[in-house]
């Protein structure tokens, strides 16, 4: 019975893993910061990876950042997290490494009201409702995360 359930998990991975999502006609701003955030800025369609870096702790992550464009009068960007690196220094800290395996690979979908999108910076992780606005498995992790605070 367990090795059943491990290799119904394997396919399931496997398949979440085949699935690529379908970005034609959107704006391709690969590493480009500036592109990602002029394109949400703008609610054009457009994707890239923005590294975001902190100093305390030493560490980065690589967001992959889809902005599907204006749903009503919202604007719709997914946020997933491709990789959290951490300094070498830190690598012995296990409660940064438990907080880094618990955002990899992680995801959440925004709806940003049109007004909000000159005021924040939505290329990066934004500064957002994450509990009115966000949803998916990222959302849930920060909330987690700052109701521990």
């Amino acid at each position: 019975m367990k090795r059943v359930l491990f290799l119904f998990a394997i396919a399931l991975l496997l398949l979440g893993c085949a699935q690529q999502e379908d970005l034609t006609g959107f704006k391709n701003c690969g590493t480009d910061k500036a592109c990602t955030a002029l394109a949400a800025k703008s609610c054009e369609k457009a994707f890239g990876t923005v590294t975001q870096t902190s100093t305390e702790p030493s560490a980065s992550m690589d967001v992959k950042v889809i902005i599907y464009g204006f749903e009503q009068s919202n604007c719709r960007i997914k946020y997933k997290i491709e990789n959290v690196a951490l300094d070498p220094a830190n690598a012995n800290n296990g409660q940064l490494q438990i907080m880094a395996a618990m955002l990899q690979g992680k995801e959440m979908t925004c709806q940003i009201p049109q007004e909000q999108l000159q005021s924040d910076n939505l290329a990066s992780l934004p500064t957002i409702d994450i509990k009115t606005q966000c949803s998916g498995s990222l959302a849930d992790v920060l909330n987690q995360l700052n109701s521990a605070q």
